[in-house]
């Protein structure tokens, strides 16, 4: 049985013969991901078509492909529950741990700007569904174990506080130092069903 011979120029010009089949370009091709004209292209126009596709998964990975709106994003944080799960009491707990430094009452936490706390808001918020009683003042949520965490825009020794409570343990509290002044949520940082 005769075995084709396929010859041809490669790169620089010199001829070249082989037996049918790919050749060790073609292999280096696909091993590579490269295919196609992808061959002959060159590094810098590969790594922008993959950059592309690149943009191209992270925009379906974050972003519904039937109606191009964004995935649901939980408590308005921005951080998809699909890909990293709902916030739970118990690891809400250990999150607060590292959030800011030690407040005067342990085991409740102190930062120094409102953007911190509502940071803290974002994280201890995930996966929460809005409360019935949730006003702009406190707004509340609900995480799927029964955790209520709220943001309330002003506290008794000043500025913006998130508290996390759950059954059995004593509520946790993220806050500003005292005196500071009340802040607002932010709308991006609202929660599913608030208002």
């Amino acid at each position: 049985m005769a075995v084709a011979r396929r010859c041809g120029r490669d790169r620089r010009g010199e001829r070249f013969c082989g037996r049918g089949g790919l050749s060790a370009l073609g292999l280096l091709g696909i091993l590579f991901g490269l295919s196609g004209d992808a061959k002959q292209q060159t590094p810098a126009e590969v790594m922008r078509q993959r950059m592309a596709q690149a943009d191209r998964d992270a925009w379906a990975w974050t972003h519904d492909p039937l109606t191009g709106k964004p995935r649901e994003v939980a408590g308005g944080a921005g951080i998809m529950t699909d890909a990293v799960g709902p916030m739970t009491g118990a690891e809400a707990d250990r999150t607060i741990g590292a959030i800011g430094r030690p407040g005067d009452s342990p085991p409740h936490r102190v930062v120094d700007t409102p953007e911190h706390v509502v940071q803290a808001w974002r994280e201890l918020s995930r996966g929460g569904r809005a409360t019935a009683d949730s006003t702009p003042d406190r707004i509340a949520v609900v995480l799927p174990d029964g955790t209520r965490v709220q943001y309330r825009r002003d506290s008794k020794s000043g500025g913006p506080v998130v508290e996390v409570q759950r059954d059995g343990v004593k509520p946790v509290k993220v806050h500003m130092p005292k005196g500071s002044d009340p802040h607002d949520l932010p709308n991006d940082a609202h929660p599913e069903g608030y208002g």
